[in-house]
């Protein structure tokens, strides 16, 4: 689990079995003042966590402020809107975005106080590698390429 643009006061939580993430943000804009017209920069709290295995079933449970205000929670590359609690598999393809500025950029793009919520994306893991052929590592570390003596695993 790793924060991503979280302030010193935002905290995140997994419990001890690894099965329930817990994310609490204070969420406030702040002013830019370095350009020749202030204006407000939105606060784009953040988490992204690996899921194992890949296809495990995720739920999301509740989003809402610190005043009890639900929050929508757009999916997906296409933001779509969707009803909380909301169940889905960690290796959806419909909801696969790029990378986590993309969902952020998207909720820039939002018209004026729309982009207030929760926005979800599944990234796809690296491919893991395969094991390759004991006669290939062999020859990589004959030539240097792989520490350890030939014939090793």
């Amino acid at each position: 689990v790793s924060g991503v643009r979280l302030e010193p006061e935002d905290r995140f939580e997994l419990s001890d079995d690894g099965k329930r993430l817990i994310l609490d943000c204070r969420l406030e804009n702040r002013l830019q003042t370095t350009l020749a017209e202030p204006r407000a920069v939105p606060d784009e709290d953040g988490l992204v966590f690996l899921v194992r295995p890949p296809g495990s079933s995720i739920v999301v449970q509740q989003l809402r402020l610190a005043n009890g205000r639900e929050l929508p929670l757009r999916a997906g590359a296409r933001r779509q809107l969707e009803a909380v609690p909301f169940a889905f598999e960690a290796a959806d393809i419909a909801l696969a975005i790029r990378d986590v500025s993309e969902l952020l950029s998207e909720a820039a793009s939002e018209p004026e106080g729309g982009g207030v919520g929760a926005y979800l994306g599944v990234i796809r893991a690296a491919v893991e590698s395969q094991e390759l052929p004991s006669e290939l590592l062999d020859r990589l570390r004959a030539l240097g390429y792989l520490n350890g003596p030939a014939g090793a695993e």
